[in-house]
């Protein structure tokens, strides 16, 4: 008899980077060695890949896409939301403790972003959803990252070496993206892969 896993169905919103951050951080992915790389689950896969972005409300579940949506849309529609501006501040090593099958763990750079904090349509479009969703959401101010690998204890150790040398291709082009300054120009939700563009003005 099969076993049947049930998943919890969930969106999120994220932020849209632009392409030439996207292609600075697709450089980094590619310096890290296939064989060491997981996938965001913590599974080996046959040609490892990273979608490159920054979950700004998590935990959306599917069956209120609808609702989402449609208060999104009424946001976007009846305020005029500006561009604003993000950071990369630095880079980290990180345990993925959501992961409990094995050690995995992830290289991410930190995102500043004022906007969140001081931008009343932001902070409301974020609370307002998380009133939608019963708080069943992931809502934090302060915290926003980009996940550029996941990979395994090999991959650590690999990784944590080559940033020791200054001179290392990885470290200086870490070096080069921190402190990089850009614009949010579009937000999007995803819910079972389709997506949905919310354009700032």
């Amino acid at each position: 008899m099969l076993n049947k896993i049930m998943k919890r169905q969930v969106g999120f919103m994220f932020i849209d980077l632009p392409e030439l951050i996207k292609e600075k951080l697709q450089k980094l992915f590619q310096l890290i060695p296939n064989d060491v790389k997981l996938n965001s689950r913590g599974d080996k896969v046959d040609e490892p890949t990273q979608a490159f972005h920054s979950t700004l409300i998590g935990e959306l579940p599917t069956k209120k896409k609808e609702n989402i949506n449609k208060l999104l849309d009424s946001y976007f529609k009846e305020n005029n939301i500006k561009k604003f501006k993000a950071r990369i501040s630095s880079y980290s090593i990180s345990k993925v403790e959501r992961i409990t099958k094995a050690k995995v763990y992830c290289l991410s750079l930190s995102l500043v972003l004022k906007s969140c904090q001081e931008d009343k349509n932001i902070v409301d479009i974020r609370k307002d959803c998380a009133k939608l969703t019963e708080g069943s959401i992931f809502y934090d101010e302060n915290s926003f990252h980009i996940s550029i690998c996941y990979f395994d204890t090999n991959g650590m150790n690999l990784i944590e070496s080559a940033l020791k040398e200054n001179n290392s291709e990885l470290s200086q082009l870490l070096h080069e993206i921190c402190d990089t300054e850009f614009e949010i120009e579009e937000l999007v939700t995803k819910f079972n892969n389709k997506h949905y563009s919310f354009r700032l003005q």
